[in-house]
């Protein structure tokens, strides 16, 4: 099934080209309007706390739905996988759009994430060929899990959505960081032959990459929960569209105990415009220190500068050497992944 599209290198090639050229020449556009409109978010991580463009993340929803219909025009037959990853991406996407626009309480977020994560599960009910069939791949086999798969699989992309969503401490670290992972998965679905997924992949890569060029230190917009959550859902769903879940889990482990540590200090999910203590400090020179009130919450920012004060640029780097770790574990764990 899916022949045309599975061994076509022509479409992962378009598919990243479309992605990186429509986001790069959105972002810019997108961010002067919403400064414009005053939708805009302050850079606490600066001494001067500019007001960033916020909700930028627009121009990566822009990049990937334009990538995917020119899947669907050019590939008529991978219908219900292309149409599933742009249904469940839109409507994470627009999840985090209403959070950007008027806010969201903190356990509302990740049961409407969970909720946006059904529209898979529905389509593939509908679907023929189905787009997934139930199998997880786990090192050394496989373990067909029909109806839990149906459950876990809105459950993964909500945890993806708002993992990534907790991960963005400092300029350009979540756009940086899902150019790693997104990387990274595209080449696990070349080299476990899984090339049906490919494009869809390389379309994430070519909007972070774009994004991450207006993202990078100084930021010249933010992603916004619109750009977060729906990059996040979206390498979930790409994940488990190519059976590469458990690469997928092991490339966002940096993300993931990011989101554990400030879940387990804080108790519970808590918007972070709710968070009476900050977890970092600025210094006069602007430089990034911990805070060591004990009531701030433990996140990997507060880890990294406990032991010096960091610029942000350095904290930007060593996220992006802690993912590329953790897609280093990923890559090697291809070989125990079965095809």
């Amino acid at each position: 099934m899916y022949s045309d599209v599975d061994s076509s290198w022509i479409a992962t090639i378009l598919s990243f080209i479309a992605s990186y050229l429509v986001t790069f020449i959105a972002t810019p556009r997108i961010a002067d309007f919403n400064k414009r409109h005053g939708i805009v978010g302050v850079d606490y991580h600066k001494l001067d706390k500019p007001e960033i463009p916020e909700m930028g993340g627009l121009s990566m929803l822009t990049g990937l739905s334009v990538s995917n219909i020119l899947l669907l025009t050019l590939y008529p037959s991978s219908f219900w996988r292309t149409i599933s990853l742009l249904l469940t991406v839109l409507s994470i996407g627009c999840v985090g759009a209403i959070d950007d626009l008027i806010g969201l309480n903190a356990k509302i977020k990740p049961l409407l994430t969970f909720i946006a994560g059904l529209v898979p599960v529905v389509l593939n009910m509908m679907a023929y060929p189905k787009i997934y069939e139930g199998y997880l791949s786990i090192p050394f086999g496989r373990i067909r899990i029909t109806i839990l798969y149906n459950l876990l699989l809105p459950i993964g992309i909500a945890v993806a959505s708002n993992t990534m969503n907790m991960c963005d401490p400092v300029n350009g670290v979540m756009s940086g960081s899902s150019v790693i992972i997104s990387a990274t998965l595209l080449i696990a679905s070349i080299a476990t032959g899984r090339f049906y997924a490919s494009p869809y992949l390389a379309s994430i890569l070519g909007c972070v990459l774009a994004f991450y060029i207006y993202n990078k230190y100084p930021a010249r917009v933010f992603p916004g929960d619109t750009g977060t959550l729906s990059i996040g859902a979206a390498i979930a769903y790409a994940s488990a569209i190519s059976g590469l879940e458990f690469i997928a889990l092991i490339a966002m482990l940096t993300q993931i105990l990011n989101a554990l540590f400030t879940l387990l200090s804080l108790g519970s999910f808590i918007e972070r415009r709710s968070i009476s203590e900050r977890p970092v400090h600025i210094l006069g020179d602007g430089r990034i220190t911990v805070n060591p009130n004990p009531k701030a919450p433990i996140t990997l920012t507060r880890m990294l500068t406990a032991s010096r004060p960091m610029t942000e640029r350095e904290i930007a780097y060593s996220f992006f050497i802690l993912t590329g770790f953790s897609c280093i574990l990923a890559l090697v764990t291809i070989p125990l992944i079965p095809r």
